[in-house]
C-alpha cells in the first residue's frame, strides 16, 4: 500500500487509505450530528441527547407496538434505518469525484 498521504509531504507510518477512511468516518459523524441538530460546540454534555437522537433516527420506519416479527419485517426495518442514515451522509454529485474530506 502507498504511504504517501495527501496532507503531508512526507511518507506516513500507516497506509494512507487508513487515514482517508478515518477522515471519511469523521466527516460522516459530522453530517449525522448536523442532521440531528447537535453541533460540535455543544460538547460532551450532549452525549445523552446524541444517543437518544441517533436511536430515534435508527427507529425510523419501525412499528410502535410490539409484535412478533417475521424475517421479512426485520429486513424491511433494517433497510429503512440504513436508508435514513444513508440520507444523512450522502454526498452531492458535485463532490463525488473529489476527496473533499482532505
Amino acid at each position: 500500500m502507498c504511504h504517501t498521504y495527501g496532507r503531508c509531504a512526507r511518507s506516513v507510518s500507516i497506509p494512507a487509505p487508513v487515514y482517508y477512511a478515518d477522515l471519511v468516518a469523521t466527516r460522516a459523524r459530522c453530517h449525522i450530528k448536523r442532521k440531528l441538530g447537535v453541533h460540535e460546540s455543544d460538547g460532551l454534555s450532549e452525549t445523552g441527547s446524541v444517543i437518544s437522537s441517533l436511536s430515534s433516527l435508527m427507529s425510523v420506519g419501525r412499528p410502535r407496538r410490539r409484535r412478533e416479527f417475521e424475517a421479512g419485517d426485520l429486513n424491511a426495518n433494517q433497510s429503512n434505518s440504513d436508508a435514513a442514515l444513508q440520507e444523512c451522509v450522502s454526498v452531492t454529485d458535485k463532490f463525488k469525484s473529489r476527496m473533499y474530506f482532505i
